[in-house]
């Protein structure tokens, strides 16, 4: 059974991580409405952007799993079940590690469309990625090798590794979303700079609003626990510890030491609760379907060439999307669409800076 500090601090980390694992599920039914339904009613949208919604739906399914498994971890040391405990601990952890690597994908996803599929702007947060992905490996082989051979946590080397692993996955986490978070917002200003229309200013200038809080509240969470991480290395007060319990239960990646009675047994876990990772990765879906709604309500009592330029920028965004789907290998930088019937016969090309395009790039297909 758990003593007196640990007890405390464990529940602590339950209580706070049920709160905001309260404030993802509703997060997630708002951008499970926008996602697959239309923007005025309940109708299925004709067109689903399948790559966001699954991964909306996964990122839900691993934290929901996540959650249950963490509650159950203490029910399992009260029962003095210390086996079972263990291999909840190890699979906790791949459960964690999956869903950062999901969530950093799309980021990085989103990158490289808004680029016009371009290789060289995503290499720098791939490279980041991938370092992420083997060192989480190694902090999961060691933490699960300590969960069954304890002595290993009195080893030099083995907490030397554990701590540049964690140092390291910090880097590459908060990295890949400051360095996508800053490429998007790069481009939507360029975008900006170059379009005289004042509604599409507008619409671009709340784009970039609303990217910049996603990405802000994630990576400034992320900050504050690994400093308070590293300050509960040197300093094991109840403060850092009760600093490091909060901020493991929002978001961050901590090492915690365990005490168990009759027993004085060490072992590090890789203590994470990525309800904030969700809610970041669902609020920027939700607050441009929002806007992106609102707009096209405006847009409805629009004059009828105002009707015919939305209707044919629309037309560009649909089969650039198509395409993107089927996966067709075209010049994506200059494709064209036939002429609207009536229309003239000037043809609207997809310019790597067309703004309704580089709007769907970003929230998927309206």
């Amino acid at each position: 059974m758990l003593i007196g500090g640990d007890t405390r601090s464990y529940i602590i980390v339950a209580f706070v991580q049920a709160v905001f694992s309260g404030l993802y599920v509703a997060t997630f039914l708002q951008c499970i409405r926008w996602l697959a339904f239309s923007n005025q009613g309940w109708a299925i949208r004709d067109r689903i952007s399948w790559l966001l919604l699954t991964m909306t739906c996964c990122i839900f399914a691993l934290s929901i799993a996540n959650l249950a498994i963490f509650c159950y971890i203490p029910l399992a040391y009260i029962r003095s079940d210390l086996s079972r405990a263990g291999l909840l601990r190890a699979v906790l952890g791949l459960l964690e590690s999956l869903t950062v690597v999901l969530a950093d994908s799309v980021l990085i996803y989103r990158c490289w469309v808004v680029y016009t599929y371009s290789l060289l702007s995503i290499g720098f947060p791939l490279v980041l990625w991938i370092g992420y992905i083997c060192l989480s490996i190694i902090l999961n082989y060691f933490s699960t090798a300590i969960i069954y051979h304890p002595e290993m946590d009195d080893s030099p080397s083995v907490s030397s590794i554990l701590r540049g692993s964690i140092i390291g996955i910090y880097i590459c986490t908060i990295g890949v979303n400051v360095y996508t978070t800053t490429a998007i917002i790069l481009r939507i200003w360029r975008v900006t700079n170059t379009d005289t229309s004042s509604s599409t200013r507008r619409g671009l200038s709340f784009t970039t609003r609303v990217t910049a809080e996603s990405g802000l509240l994630y990576t400034v969470s992320s900050v504050m626990g690994m400093i308070a991480w590293l300050n509960s290395l040197d300093k094991q007060t109840p403060g850092s510890i009760l600093a490091v319990a909060i901020f493991s239960s929002i978001v961050s990646m901590t090492l915690l030491k365990r005490h168990l009675t009759n027993k004085h047994w060490h072992f590090h876990g890789f203590e994470k609760n990525f309800s904030m990772i969700g809610i970041a990765f669902n609020f920027l879906l939700i607050r441009v379907a929002q806007q992106r709604a609102s707009s096209d309500s405006t847009n409805a009592s629009a004059s009828t060439a105002g009707k015919y330029i939305q209707m044919t920028d629309m037309r560009v965004v649909q089969h650039e999307i198509t395409e993107i789907a089927s996966g067709a290998p075209k010049d994506r930088t200059n494709s064209m669409l036939p002429p609207t019937p009536g229309a003239s016969e000037t043809v609207l090309p997809v310019k790597a800076y067309n703004p309704v395009f580089l709007e769907a790039r970003i929230s998927g297909p309206r």
